[in-house]
C-alpha cells in the first residue's frame, strides 16, 4: 500500500512541476504572440500609408494612421507634422506625378518600430511646388522608420536621396557664389 501512495505522490508532484513550467512557457509564448500581432498590424498600417494613401490617393486614411502631433526627423531638423499637412504633401506629389507609384522593397519590424525601404517612380507631368513639369521619368529610393503608439505613427525618420532626385529632373548642383 505504501508503494502506490508513493508513486501517486511522485506523479502528482511531477505533474505540478511540469504544469508550473508550462505556465511560464505559455506566458512567454503569449508575450511573443502579442508582440508579433502588434508588429503585423503596424506593417499593415505602413503598407496602407505607402500604397493606399500615396499610390491610390486615399487621403481619408491619414487621420487613422498618424497621431495629431507626429514628429518627423529629416536630416538636421525635426518638425511636427499634422495630418492636414500630410494630406497637402500627398496632393502636391500626386499632382506633380500623375503616375505616382511606390513599390515596397523591404519591411522590418521590431516591437513598436517599422523600417521600410521602397522605390518611388513617376513622370513629372504636372507642376511640383514652384517648378514647372519637366516631363522626365524619375525613380528614387527612400527609407523610413516609423514609431507607433496605440496603432498610430508618432515619429518618422526619413532618408531620401534629394540630390539624385533633383538631378533626374534636370537640375544641376552649383556652388554658391561668394561675394567679394
Amino acid at each position: 500500500m505504501k508503494n502506490p501512495i508513493l508513486v501517486a505522490s511522485l506523479v502528482l508532484l511531477l505533474c505540478f512541476t511540469l504544469g508550473c513550467q508550462n505556465k511560464a512557457e505559455k506566458a512567454e509564448l503569449e508575450k511573443f504572440r502579442a508582440k508579433a500581432k502588434i508588429e503585423e498590424q503596424n506593417i499593415e498600417i505602413m503598407k496602407s500609408w505607402l500604397i493606399e494613401v500615396w499610390n491610390k490617393g486615399n487621403l481619408a486614411l491619414i487621420d487613422n494612421i498618424f497621431a495629431p502631433n507626429c514628429i518627423k526627423h529629416k536630416r538636421d531638423r525635426q518638425i511636427e507634422i499634422k495630418p492636414e499637412n500630410l494630406k497637402s504633401e500627398v496632393i502636391k506629389w500626386r499632382q506633380g506625378y500623375s503616375d505616382y507609384e511606390n513599390e515596397i522593397g523591404d519591411i522590418f519590424a521590431d516591437g513598436d518600430k517599422i523600417a521600410v525601404r521602397f522605390t518611388f517612380r513617376g513622370t513629372n507631368d504636372g507642376p511640383f511646388g514652384e517648378n514647372p513639369p519637366t516631363g522626365k521619368k524619375i525613380e528614387a529610393t527612400e527609407m523610413l522608420i516609423l514609431h507607433f503608439e496605440n496603432g498610430k505613427v508618432v515619429e518618422i525618420w526619413e532618408e531620401f536621396d534629394s540630390l539624385g532626385f533633383m538631378q533626374q529632373l534636370g537640375f544641376e548642383l552649383k556652388p554658391k557664389q561668394v561675394k567679394k
